[in-house]
């Protein structure tokens, strides 16, 4: 990436900055989890491209998804003054949704996700210990500008409390990159001898740096959700989904999170039990749960290497 370029005029000073920092910082978002290389890589593309539009990174997104939409929608940025860039959603549903809103430059390609080599992963050592139950805990989270604050305590309630559900059965838990670095997680994960891992770093600074603890994000959750058989949600996010495409069984189990008065109403909280109400404070298996989630995930929409190549409008910048 070029750096931007300063002229100087007296006492005025003017930054320039290259087109590519330009078209970057508008379409940002899909650096996000990797997910921007994810398709480049399945389609065959160098990954000095940049897509030209906005690629949608969660199951639930303001601006984005129906279940926010009570936040408006989003419109692309423009591409020229006639023209706005193109969106790209998982589902035919979300499709269906911006296209009533008025936004017609939108099309549905399925989540990111649905395009990993999954197989490539599969640790096939584990099917030899098919009887023992492998638990996995995905925390609530905050994110870069949230002081996330802790106590030894607080984490072992929450860890006696996930043993307690899990029938005290192996034990990891996956934290938010930052919040594993606290060191009352750290302190306390190894007094219980619970695995404590993450995934990696969803977003950095600037989003467009190769850095492989983003890239790879997508890929080692993956990897990470393979080697387990059971999955506890602390919030609604786009894990639970993952983990039911991969056939592990899931719960959701709010009650160890802190409610605010405004987080109870949130719509993605809301539209989770409404469409999953039997994974609410207790476990249910992939196969009761698979088609509602692929419908979210948009598998019906998942495209050819070629068609999807066709689809994405994208230029080399990078």
């Amino acid at each position: 990436m070029k750096n931007s370029r300063t002229r100087e005029f007296g006492s005025v000073s003017i930054s320039i900055n290259p087109k590519a920092m330009r078209q970057s910082t508008k379409y940002e978002i899909q650096f996000a989890y990797g997910q921007r290389e994810i398709l480049l890589d399945f389609v065959g593309l160098e990954r000095s491209n940049i897509l030209i539009g906005i690629l949608q990174h969660g199951v639930r997104q303001m601006e984005i998804t129906p279940d926010y939409s009570t936040y408006g929608h989003s419109k692309a940025p423009r591409i020229h003054y006639f023209g706005r860039s193109h969106i790209w959603v998982y589902s035919e549903g979300t499709k269906d949704y911006l296209k009533g809103c008025g936004i017609k430059k939108v099309e549905a390609i399925g989540a990111p996700w649905n395009y990993l080599p999954h197989n490539k992963f599969r640790d096939y050592s584990l099917d030899l210990i098919e009887s023992q139950e492998r638990y996995i805990v995905f925390p609530d989270h905050g994110h870069l500008n949230m002081h996330v604050q802790i106590t030894k305590e607080a984490v072992r309630e929450k860890i006696l409390y996930w043993r307690r559900i899990s029938g005290h059965h192996n034990l990891s838990v996956c934290l938010y990159w930052s919040e594993f670095l606290i060191p009352a997680w750290q302190e306390v994960c190894k007094e219980e001898e619970v695995n404590l891992l993450t995934a990696g770093i969803g977003f950095i600074t600037p989003a467009w740096a190769p850095n492989l603890l983003r890239i790879e994000f997508l890929h080692n959750l993956s990897k990470i959700l393979q080697r387990h058989t059971h999955a506890i949600f602390e919030r609604d996010t786009s894990g639970i989904f993952y983990a039911i495409s991969l056939g592990l069984t899931v719960g959701y189990f709010p009650q160890t999170k802190p409610f605010t008065e405004l987080e109870q109403v949130l719509p993605a909280h809301q539209t989770l039990i409404m469409e999953f109400p039997e994974i609410l404070e207790q476990f249910v298996e992939a196969d009761n749960l698979m088609s509602r989630c692929h419908k979210l995930l948009g598998y019906e929409s998942m495209r050819t290497r070629t068609e999807l190549k066709s689809i994405l409008r994208y230029e080399d910048y990078l």
